[in-house]
């Protein structure tokens, strides 16, 4: 009987090895197909699928042998960078339809579902955590929810793969940095160990070539914000050098979606810093505040019709809050920090209302942002009530408003914050608030019960009472506002008795 054991046990070797050639060919002949640049890239992934069932079943029954494939899988793992979106620079506008994604896209998606995860046992390399940051943002093309997810839990579950050398020697050096060595405008006002530079670079010139990492590995902006949000305090400050310069490079591109992540990487590295006690120093040191703040201030101006809504959107709602947490961090002193404030009503609010007075969601986004600079201001926003105050009057006022509720709604919170911040100059402004507030009452005092319509009416009523009381807190300030009310009603008691309900508000003159 052992005779026949020895047998058996050569025969399983055997067939064993004849299945891990099978596999080896298979990879081989995939990762030949996929450099095969005469193919258009959707047949190319067509063909690797069909073939990807061999690699599939060996892996399966034989985890212990994917060491010596791995290289290889990560190799057809990583994102092909005709998978990118195809845009046209300075105006990529992406259609409702998807009809701008590449067609390999669903082919390439079904791949990486299949091969991700039987990636367990493997040995960890910057290969690999590339590979799997690669898949740790749904903003990718070629990231769906089940491959973040899958990469996501690899990564935060195998702590070997978050060391020092892998994290800044692997990635942000080896890996990411030969990628951003052509300097954009922002990048270059910075040395190579992420300080300001002495002397400004004055080339100007536009580079309209393709960047590199975009030619070479897309998914390098998912791998920077990766390491960003994943690298220990202790190590981000040795690592300043090596995230600061790609950071601005990426904020200096010409994709919109581009410049929107890179933005958020700014507040996400001074949100550690501030958690981390190190935001004043560490800029201070640096000098890099001020480069942030010129990078990031012209996004301001991404308006349509240049810049289309999809992407002015989500591009203005990151430059506001990132300007915002800069002006905290450049300035503690309250007056300073409000000089700083004011460029971002003057160019952001002001100009922008100018340039998208028919582009509803953008002016959503900046009448919002407009609440929270002047919450931020304080009482030093006084000196822009003459322009703020007509303008957001204007908003509600608008006849056809109501058929975008949620801007009245903004328009309305927005006004109230204004009344209750400075209250001690709004004395000559009491009409222009109440005109506004009375012409959008009077549009939808009777309009049928809906939930959005309803909290618009709650917020005109607090607008009214944060007035009441910034009124009555004057010298005869009590007659004043009866005969106020008594005239805006007169004109429809029906319509106006509404509007001034008792509400609960905070008292503007305190």
């Amino acid at each position: 009987m052992p005779g026949i054991q020895e047998v058996s046990d050569d025969g399983d070797i055997h067939a064993a090895n004849i299945d891990s050639q099978k596999a080896s060919v298979a990879l081989d002949k995939c990762l030949h197909t996929l450099n095969d640049k005469s193919r258009a890239l959707e047949s190319r992934y067509d063909e690797i699928l069909s073939t990807l069932p061999t690699i599939k079943n060996y892996l399966s029954t034989n985890p212990s042998s994917l060491p010596s494939l791995e290289s290889r899988l990560l190799q057809l793992l990583r994102p092909h960078p005709l998978l990118h979106t195809q845009q046209t620079f300075g105006f990529d506008d992406p259609d409702i339809d998807n009809s701008s994604l590449s067609p390999a896209l669903p082919l390439y998606q079904t791949i990486s579902h299949q091969l991700l995860p039987l990636l367990t046992n493997v040995t960890p390399t910057p290969e690999l955590v590339a590979v799997l940051a690669a898949f740790t943002s749904t903003s990718d093309p070629w990231t769906t929810t089940r491959t973040q997810y899958i990469a996501s839990q690899f990564l935060s579950s195998t702590p070997s793969l978050l060391n020092r050398e892998i994290l800044i020697d692997g990635l942000l050096r080896d890996t990411l940095k030969p990628l951003f060595n052509t300097r954009t405008t922002s990048a270059a006002r910075i040395t190579s160990s992420g300080r300001i530079a002495l002397r400004e670079n004055t080339n100007r010139r536009i580079n309209t070539d393709i960047p590199v990492w975009l030619d070479q590995r897309p998914e390098s902006v998912a791998i920077l914000e990766w390491v960003l949000s994943t690298i220990p305090n202790t190590d981000l400050e040795a690592a300043w050098g090596l995230l600061i310069p790609p950071i601005l490079t990426l904020i200096d591109s010409t994709l919109s979606s581009v410049k929107t992540r890179a933005i958020g990487m700014i507040t996400l590295l001074l949100q550690r810093l501030e958690k981390m006690d190190a935001i004043r120093t560490l800029l201070q040191r640096t000098g890099l505040a001020p480069v942030f703040w010129d990078a990031v201030l012209p996004c301001l101006s991404y308006l349509p019709p240049l810049t289309p809504t999809p992407e002015s959107v989500p591009l203005l709602k990151a430059a506001y809050t990132c300007l915002l947490s800069l002006a905290r961090a450049r300035e503690t002193n309250l007056r300073k920090r409000s000089a700083l404030l004011d460029i971002l009503v003057r160019e952001g609010f002001l100009r922008g209302l100018a340039f998208a007075d028919e582009h509803v969601l953008v002016i959503v986004v900046m009448v919002s942002a407009l609440s929270q600079i002047i919450e931020e201001m304080g009482v030093w926003a006084v000196r822009h009530l003459k322009n703020v105050v007509p303008a957001l009057a204007e908003i509600l006022a608008n006849p056809f408003g109501d058929t975008f509720p949620s801007l009245l709604v903004e328009a309305a919170k927005t006004l109230k914050v204004v009344v209750r911040t400075c209250w001690p100059r709004m004395r000559e402004y009491v009409a222009e608030v109440m005109r506004g507030v009375a012409m959008c009452w009077g549009r939808i005092y009777d309009e049928e019960e809906d939930k959005e319509l309803e909290g618009l009416r709650g917020n005109l009523r607090e607008v009214v009472g944060v007035l009441r009381a910034v009124v009555e807190n004057e010298d005869g300030g009590k007659e004043r506002w009866n005969q106020l009310e008594q005239r805006v009603i007169e004109v429809d008691e029906t319509a106006f008795a509404g509007l001034f309900e008792p509400v609960h508000v905070e008292d503007g003159g305190s």
